[in-house]
């Protein structure tokens, strides 16, 4: 959780959207294959998880640092005293949500609710 590590947020609208600002195309994809091997590992008790570490990747240059964690116990959303209860949704935080934009599912830009209408009418 983000929030853990950086007390302060933008304001809604000052954040770009991913369309927006840009992703490099094969980054989801590698990220998505390290999350889902750290799901194997955890469902199967093998291997070291990432549980306190922080693993950051730069994909321009390659290479990937890790940061050890310590639990703070001033934390508002796992410390001794919470006020952090719940996540924001990110949707509507950022820029995508000043223009009411429906939820995109897919690079074709259909919503939910579209692609459950196209897949009913087969």
């Amino acid at each position: 959780m983000l929030s853990v590590l950086i007390s302060r947020t933008a304001s809604a609208g000052l954040v770009p959207s991913c369309a927006e600002g840009g992703v490099l195309g094969v980054l989801p994809g590698i990220v998505g294959s390290i999350q889902a091997m750290e799901t194997i590992k955890a469902d199967s008790w093998r291997g070291d998880s990432l549980v306190g570490r922080l693993l950051l990747f730069d994909a321009l240059a390659m290479k990937f640092r890790e940061l050890k964690l310590r639990k703070n116990s001033d934390c508002p959303m796992c410390g001794k005293n919470r006020t952090i209860h719940q996540l924001i949704d990110y949707f509507e935080f950022c820029a995508c949500a000043a223009k009411r934009l429906p939820r995109p599912i897919c690079k074709c830009g259909e919503t939910p609710r579209e692609l459950k209408a196209r897949l009913d009418r087969r």
